[in-house]
């Protein structure tokens, strides 16, 4: 029976303001308190906190560089040396912190990839159902390119560490991987099918003089065998979806 559908297709701000929220909380210090509050040595997590996570450490990187070089602009000006004596100061104390803060990051950083290269490599020997395998490997693929975008790039030891246990995971993965894109290749043709079954139909219906409740039966039949087929590469599935819609 001819696929059908009742649906219609559908068819510049001060210095200040810019340094990370963060760090204008902690205001309290300042060039003529140099100690910080953030401790020189990392704390027992290994987490960075939220802020650090989302980038913000190298928004200030950035800002203290660009801060730098317009200090060294200002004081080779010509100007007295104590016009800018105060925000040197200044500048010297937040490069401190800056330091540390970095210094944290990095240590933060590396430790969350030891523990990638721990789990990865303790992967390649679970008896896990290959299914369960093939979703952590991704899963610790994806923490491992988080870890890369919000902290400092890896030493090389632990990026082959890791990379050589995700390589040994991957061969034990492989036939799932591989007939799992079978199965999808023969989904997607299968949404193509009724997508261009659907549109033939849509386009030999007379709809001035077409009988509903056929119309409404042929709707419910290819709503049924659209849901029926199994997944296909995520990319395909929206791009057919909007196409069946």
């Amino acid at each position: 029976m001819p696929w059908g559908s009742s649906r219609a297709p559908r068819s510049r701000a001060p210095a200040s303001a810019r340094w990370p929220s963060a760090w204008r909380r902690d205001s309290r210090v300042s060039c003529g308190r140099p100690n910080s509050v953030w401790p020189r040595s990392p704390p027992a997590s290994t987490r960075s906190p939220p802020w650090v996570e989302a980038g913000e450490l190298k928004k200030a990187d950035f800002i203290h560089q660009s801060l730098q070089a317009a200090l060294d602009l200002i004081e080779s000006s010509g100007l007295p040396k104590g016009a800018t004596a105060a925000l040197g100061a200044r500048l010297r104390s937040l490069s401190q912190r800056l330091r540390d803060l970095q210094h944290w990051r990095r240590w933060g950083a590396d430790q969350h990839r030891e523990a990638l290269c721990a789990a990865m490599e303790a992967l390649r020997e679970q008896d896990l159902p290959l299914a369960t395998v093939a979703e952590r490997l991704h899963a610790l693929k994806t923490d491992w390119q988080e870890v890369e975008r919000a902290g400092s790039p890896a030493n090389k030891p632990l990026w082959e560490r890791f990379h050589q246990a995700a390589a040994v995971v991957g061969e034990r993965v492989r036939p799932l991987l591989a007939a799992q894109a079978t199965e999808q290749d023969s989904n997607r043709g299968s949404r193509e099918q009724v997508c261009r079954e659907l549109e033939a139909f849509l386009s030999q219906v007379d709809w001035e003089r077409v009988e509903w409740k056929w119309v409404m039966r042929a709707e419910c039949e290819v709503r049924y065998a659209w849901s029926l087929i199994g997944p296909c590469e995520p990319r395909e599935r929206r791009r057919l979806g909007r196409r069946y819609h």
